[in-house]
């Protein structure tokens, strides 16, 4: 283990990549609510230049619409009167496209999950058409409206159904 609040920042490491992410790690929490540590940790990140500025902002701030993204472009205007606006764009722009990113395939998941509960719906129906022939009223509308879980019971259940009751047993009552 090594202690990065006794490693002076200009020790942290030659390398400039690294170097953010050991500047994030040794000051990012303090950093969002100490100004005059946040000022220090952009100044230095500023140093590394302007994508390693971003990339910093991107990870220290987390919510482009929070208090700590408001503080940072207030103290970068300060610092970085003539780019501070263009350097929180340019994070706000990675924070859209990872919002994007998580939108798709979030999407993507609920479309699936639709998806499937469709086909199983479908299948349902027709295994209880095929057994029982004609459904009472409100069974294919209650089919159709259920999710995956109780689809699955219900597809279970016809199997060793003898009359529908057996697969919806509310029926009975």
């Amino acid at each position: 283990m090594v202690d990065l609040g006794r490693i002076p920042e200009e020790n942290l490491s030659r390398d400039r990549a690294l170097r953010v992410g050991l500047l994030i790690l040794k000051h990012g929490r303090k950093a969002r609510k100490d100004r005059s540590r946040l000022v220090n940790l952009l100044r230095a990140a500023e140093a590394l230049g302007d994508d390693d500025l971003v990339t910093l902002i991107y990870y220290l701030v987390g919510d482009p619409d929070g208090s700590d993204a408001v503080r940072v472009r207030s103290i970068l205007n300060e610092i970085l009167p003539e780019k501070g606006d263009r350097i929180m764009s340019t994070a706000g722009e990675m924070w859209e496209a990872q919002g994007f990113s998580k939108g798709v395939v979030h999407g993507e998941a609920r479309g699936e999950a639709r998806g499937e509960a469709r086909g199983k719906a479908d299948t349902l129906i027709r295994q209880l058409r095929r057994r029982f022939d004609t459904l009472p009223p409100g069974v294919e509308a209650r089919v159709r409206k259920a999710d995956g879980a109780q689809l699955d019971d219900w597809l279970d259940r016809i199997l060793d159904a003898k009359t529908l009751i057996d697969v919806f047993p509310d029926l009975a009552h």
